[in-house]
């Protein structure tokens, strides 16, 4: 990623993506109201990233993140597994692209405006979803401005 006034790094080791479709089998019936969903299977993997500033200050770094999702016959199931992941925030490293983002955002239309069906409202989805999320050795750093850091770490989360 780059721009004229910042510049970033990212470092990845592994990028994974998987798509399987079976197009053969029973499809998810009646996923929303106007829609099926054939069976299918979706599996994202990233392992050793390594997000650096300009300065070479760690902004992110993770060990692995998996995420999937699986679509059957009967319900949905998301499963999302982090690993060692450490986020520094610092507002003077990222006041920049934030204000690209706001910028951006200013021309288009917002996700909420996109994910809503005709008639403006939100889609009703009928089927089930099971989600299921497990998260360790997470450490989050922030800073905002010239105020002292806030720091929060866990060791582990299941759910």
């Amino acid at each position: 990623m780059n721009s004229q006034k910042r510049h970033l790094t990212w470092t990845l080791k592994l990028l994974r993506f998987a798509h399987q479709c079976d197009e053969e089998q029973i499809p998810l019936r009646s996923f929303t109201p106007t829609c099926d969903l054939p069976q299918m299977s979706l599996e994202l993997v990233l392992e050793d990233g390594l997000l650096l500033s300009q300065s070479r200050q760690r902004i992110v770094c993770l060990n692995l993140l998996k995420a999937s999702l699986q679509v059957m016959a009967i319900d949905i199931s998301v499963a999302v597994m982090v690993s060692t992941c450490i986020v520094h925030y610092r507002h003077q490293e990222f006041s920049h692209w934030v204000g690209l983002l706001a910028s951006a955002e200013q021309g288009a239309p917002g996700w909420a405006l996109l994910a809503r069906g005709p008639g403006g409202r939100m889609p009703q989805i009928l089927a089930t979803i099971i989600l299921s999320a497990s998260v360790s050795n997470v450490s989050l750093s922030v800073q905002l401005g010239d105020t002292p850091p806030f720091a929060l770490g866990f060791n582990s989360i299941s759910m």
